[in-house]
């Protein structure tokens, strides 16, 4: 988008410097949920595997203007009127009965909107000094060709921007706001200022009423941009753009002091870049959206432009932009991108490796050159499964992660739900959501004693080396196991029973009473169905296993922040063969697998992720519970446990039966 609307501003300054421009734009119908842009595969697991809890990175404190916005905020996002009044205090002028903050916002705007936005709730002396800082009245943005040279060429990038939000497919501008514009200098001479800072470039603010709504755009006569160097300045423009889009936003929220301060000041952020491309304005919030990956949306101001950003490489940002105001939660989100595959490139950009292809890195001109910090990944070779995915896992935030896998083998196993990918130094890349595979780290090859290489569930890789960017996810985060080939080889090939072997415990008529599902640490989860699958062990060695009338297995996985993943698993098919037992390993082998199927439906609040019926034989079925193959089992007079077991994890689901 930055692009296409920056070429289209370019030709529209020009004209509109010239006197051709006009004041505003015409509404567009738009479409605030985007469309999916690709399938999401079927996952290749059951839900998340025990293992420790997620790693999370403590919140960075923030710094500069991002830093006095953090110190500001309410637990909503908003800024409280308490904090703006101060805000307001420090940069503009006193306030009856108000001490003023430390340090002002170099950007006023938010905490002036908030201010005036309190009416009512100020005390009428309050009120009478805001009116005092906003009273400086302008000229309509359709006179601003004839006014000064900064006011025409203000006016002309303002009445540019317009027409390019408009046909990026945002609302236009109603025809019953009046767009002004006035040329003050930051210092008024007796300690009060026009400007929060003198570095500000321009502040939009919403005045008036509903009868006769204003957005005044107050231009910063005295800022470093002047007509010597020209206003086709990067900052400039930005800044000018910036404040064209918030005036939309003000008449499509009234209400905007509601609206968090990351939806308002980061889709504004995003637009002004999208307009002027990279430019020193928004170099600092560049540099915390890719330098904080882990820190929640909801905790972000300006640098959420990158989420509007990569929003925008899939459908255009704005319409989601304008949908946001109102409806900002999480689950507005999480409902309308669930489905799309912004969740996976939100991790994956983190890589910052331009050189590995546009999934691995940002694409907007000011996230040029810019570096993310990865998270270190340390394990034991044969130790216990390590959960990564920090904040990701809970927020709407990213984890990315650089490790150097120890060990022969890699073992990953992911939840339907998380999202993002990883990638090997060779340049073989997963989604995560596809990840669930063992990988050979040996140059010569993985094998096992006893069987042929080419038959081993395993891939292949040149390279230890490994990237893994985890976005914002419904699952538990992906499970990484180091494993020496000798234990792997344990662990994937259970050794089958002694030939003949028979466990007198087994032999009867099993009924199944539940299915049990792996538990994850901080996940909370219900499970349900599973019941009437038979099995029949005869003395003779024959086996009968019904699976017909099994009820849907159901496994809701709730996430701390809320966010729920339901898979429904439906188990059919019935045939005869023979098995073995001893020693707690079972092998039900000879049946006719061309039958039996397993049904997995996954759902989120964003409706269903797949939905596909799979042959048992299928490696995707591989994490859940089966009564087919080798596996292990626990059998008592009153009960039996048949499960099978998932490298690097041991055993997973299973199948209780009674007698």
């Amino acid at each position: 988008m930055a692009v296409r609307i920056g070429v289209l501003l370019l030709a529209l300054v020009v004209a509109a410097c010239r006197g051709d421009g006009s004041g505003g734009g015409t509404t567009t119908a738009a479409e605030p949920e985007p469309q999916p842009t690709s399938t999401v595969p079927t996952p290749s697991t059951a839900p998340a595997t025990t293992a420790p809890a997620p790693t999370t990175s403590a919140l960075p404190v923030g710094t500069g203007e991002l830093g006095v916005l953090d110190a500001a905020l309410s637990p909503d996002g908003t800024l409280g009127l308490e904090h703006a009044l101060a805000l307001v205090a420090a940069g503009y002028a006193p306030l009856p009965g108000v001490t003023p903050a430390a340090t002002p916002l170099m950007d006023g705007g938010p905490a002036l909107r908030t201010a005036l936005a309190a009416g009512d709730d100020l005390r009428e002396d309050q009120r009478a000094a805001l009116a005092a800082i906003t009273e400086p009245t302008g000229i309509p943005l359709d006179q601003a060709p004839t006014a000064s040279p900064r006011l025409a060429a203000a006016g002309g990038i303002i009445t540019a921007a317009f027409t390019a939000f408009t046909q990026a497919q945002a609302s236009g501008l109603p025809p019953d706001v009046q767009v002004t514009i006035v040329e003050l200098p930051y210092d008024n001479g007796d300690g009060t200022h026009h400007f929060s800072s003198p570095q500000s470039h321009a502040t939009a603010l919403p005045l008036g009423d509903e009868a006769d709504p204003e957005c005044r755009i107050r231009v910063n006569a005295t800022s470093t941009i002047d007509a010597i160097a020209g206003f086709s300045d990067p900052a400039f423009i930005a800044a000018l753009a910036q404040e064209a889009y918030h005036c939309l936003q003000y008449a499509m929220a009234p209400a905007i002091a509601d609206v968090p301060v990351w939806v308002v000041e980061g889709a504004a952020a995003f637009a002004g870049d999208d307009v002027a491309g990279a430019n020193p304005v928004s170099a600092p919030w560049w540099q915390r959206w890719i330098g904080e990956p882990q820190r929640p949306i909801e905790r972000r101001t300006y640098d959420a432009m990158g989420f509007f950003a990569t929003l925008d490489e899939s459908a255009s940002a704005y319409p989601f932009a304008e949908a946001l105001l109102g409806d900002w939660g999480a689950e507005s989100v999480r409902r309308r991108l669930e489905l799309t595959d912004v969740f996976d490139r939100w991790g994956v950009h983190y890589a910052t490796e331009p050189a590995w292809g546009t999934p691995f890195a940002f694409a907007a001109p000011g996230a040029a050159g810019l570096v993310a910090p990865h998270e270190p990944v340390t394990m034991q070779v044969d130790g216990p499964p390590v959960v990564i995915g920090g904040t990701a896992t809970s927020e709407l935030s990213a984890a990315p992660y650089r490790l150097t896998a120890p060990g022969e083998v890699l073992v990953i196993t992911t939840s339907p739900a998380d999202r993002g990918g990883l990638r090997f130094g060779d340049g073989q890349a997963v989604a995560l959501e596809d990840a669930t595979q063992s990988f050979c780290l040996l140059p010569a090859g993985c094998a096992c004693p006893g069987t042929a290489a080419d038959s081993l569930p395993i891939t292949q890789v040149a390279s230890s080396d490994l990237f893994v960017g985890v976005g914002p996810s419904a699952g538990g985060g992906p499970v990484l196991a180091a494993r020496s080939l000798a234990q792997w080889c344990q662990e994937v090939l259970v050794p089958a029973p002694p030939a003949g072997s028979i466990d007198p415990c087994l032999v009867g008529t099993w009924t199944s009473r539940r299915y049990a599902a792996p538990e994850t640490a901080g996940v909370a989860q219900t499970v349900t169905g599973g019941e009437g699958a038979v099995v029949t062990f005869a003395a003779d060695r024959t086996v009968r296993v019904d699976m017909a009338v099994t009820t849907p297995v159901v496994v809701t996985a709730t996430n701390p922040d809320g966010t729920a993943t339901t898979t429904t698993l439906e188990y059919r098919g019935a045939g005869t063969g023979t098995w073995a037992a001893a020693d707690g390993i079972i092998d039900i082998a000879g049946v006719d697998t061309s039958t039996f199927t397993v049904g997995v439906t996954i759902e989120t609040a964003a409706g269903v992720v797949t939905s596909e019926v799979l042959p048992v034989a299928d490696v995707r079925v591989a994490g859940y519970a089966g009564l087919l193959g080798t596996g292990r089992y626990e059998c008592t007079v009153v009960s039996l446990t048949i499960a099978h077991v998932v490298p690097g994890i041991g055993a997973t689901a299973a199948f209780e039966l009674t007698p």
